[in-house]
């Protein structure tokens, strides 16, 4: 059995959900550790669904998550100063929010593990009270890093503050310097804490200077290596899966439909809550519209009445199905997502960055210094600049196209797969679970 745990969030659930896909077409059984609001999700893909808070919130992939309602206001006004005030913001709420509860968290992760004695434990990389937990407990684990590899930070690197950014960004020698401190001091708040939860299961447990090293697991990257900055330490048990891309979402009659027309398209998201940048999406429709090309847009919290006058050959809706899109679109224009990213290189689809938040403005620059897309800044771009930058050249499809070959040998699922299903097994034998459902309360 393969025991995953991933945050309540269906952006950290997808790249996780292409792995557990793969694994049990290897015949191990999957129980997926998460909150509830992943539950059907979880259970209709097929997969056992065991109950773990980690978070206050939730985000299905559905809709606009309502509990983050007046939370999300400050959020976006950061990202609209830029840079070092969005990630001065991000240093704050991290204190709360990636160690909500912790001492009941890494408890019931252990609890969990002791009851079904899984094979392998993969763990997302931001359950940080889970890592805690199973690193107290001398529980062998693997953990997936599902955005920038400066998201594990190296000798040197301080979590929140990033190893590099997108040429046009001049962020302020002071603003950096007040980053720096403010994401030295959130670290040791969280280390303290995490060493008074770690003592509280195991007082002999080793002293960790950094809640979100490795803590002596073996490091699973969701990313090419081929985009990574060749001056970075790594850890020394590591592998880049390159990209786990989700199984494809069923495209509707009218997706299909206008897939059919065999014209050259612009794929446009900002994802879930960066959607919520309206003044963003409505110069990206302005410029497009002006451009003339055709375009499909997943507009997330934005309505169409906030765009303007949308042409009616676009494809325009809350939520599209991006894996299909993406696979026949000409560009996208994204936020700099790593789902959004990986997804896009695995198609072959270069990319227009517009960095907003975390660990995007390091992507960004990885996108660049790789030659398969360009970045801009998405508060002083003009709405032609937008539609100049997504006029990709010759250079920059070769090497897309060249990254999606090597990406194609082993996808990342079965590279992952493959490890884990190798992994020591536990001793404890396990009983076979015919379907997919909920372990709560069951023994396995």
């Amino acid at each position: 059995m393969l025991l995953i745990v991933v945050p309540d969030y269906a952006s950290h659930y997808f790249p996780m959900s292409a792995i557990a896909h793969r694994v049990r077409a290897l015949g191990t059984e999957v129980v997926v550790a998460t909150g509830p609001r992943l539950r059907d999700r979880v259970i209709g893909d097929g997969f056992f669904w065991s109950e773990l808070r980690m978070s206050q919130g939730g985000n299905t992939g559905v809709r606009q998550p309502t509990q983050h309602g007046d939370d999300l206001r400050p959020f976006l006004a950061s990202t609209e100063a830029g840079m070092v005030a969005t990630l001065l913001h991000q240093a704050d709420a991290r204190r709360h929010d990636l160690l909500w509860q912790p001492e009941s968290v890494a408890n019931d992760t252990v609890r969990l593990v002791e009851r079904l004695q899984p094979s392998a434990v993969l763990v997302d990389h931001l359950c940080v009270a889970a890592r805690l937990g199973l690193f107290a407990a001398n529980v062998r684990t693997w953990t997936l890093v599902p955005g920038h590899p400066s998201q594990l930070p190296g000798p040197g690197e301080i979590y929140g503050y990033p190893t590099s950014w997108p040429d046009w960004v001049r962020p302020d020698p002071d603003g950096l310097r007040e980053l720096r401190q403010r994401c030295e001091t959130t670290s040791r708040m969280m280390a303290d804490t995490g060493n008074r939860i770690v003592a509280g299961i195991n007082p002999s447990a080793d002293w960790i200077d950094d809640v979100f090293g490795a803590l002596g697991a073996t490091v699973l990257y969701n990313s090419p290596s081929a985009l990574q900055d060749p001056t970075r330490t790594l850890p020394l048990d590591h592998h880049f899966l390159g990209s786990c891309v989700r199984a494809h979402d069923v495209a509707d009659d009218e997706t299909k439909a206008w897939l059919a027309v065999r014209e050259p398209f612009l794929y446009v998201s900002l994802g879930t809550f960066l959607s919520g940048r309206v003044d963003v999406l409505r110069r990206i429709v302005d410029g497009l519209r002006r451009d003339g090309r055709r375009v499909a847009i997943a507009t997330g919290s934005t309505s169409n009445a906030q765009l303007g006058a949308i042409p009616a050959t676009w494809l325009v809706r809350p939520f599209l199905p991006q894996i299909e899109l993406l696979a026949h679109a000409e560009g996208v224009i994204c936020h700099g997502g790593n789902n959004t990213v990986t997804e896009a290189l695995s198609a072959g689809t270069p990319l227009l960055i517009l960095p907003m938040s975390t660990d995007q403005f390091a992507i960004a620059a990885d996108v660049e210094r790789a030659g398969v897309g360009v970045s801009a800044d998405p508060n002083s771009g003009g709405a032609a600049s937008y539609a100049d930058y997504a006029r990709f050249g010759d250079g920059t499809r070769r090497r897309v196209d060249e990254l999606a070959s090597d990406l194609a040998r082993e996808p990342g699922p079965q590279l992952a797969a493959r490890l884990l299903t190798n992994s020591e097994p536990s001793p404890a034998e396990h009983r076979s679970r015919a379907t997919a459902g909920t372990v709560e309360g069951r023994t396995p």
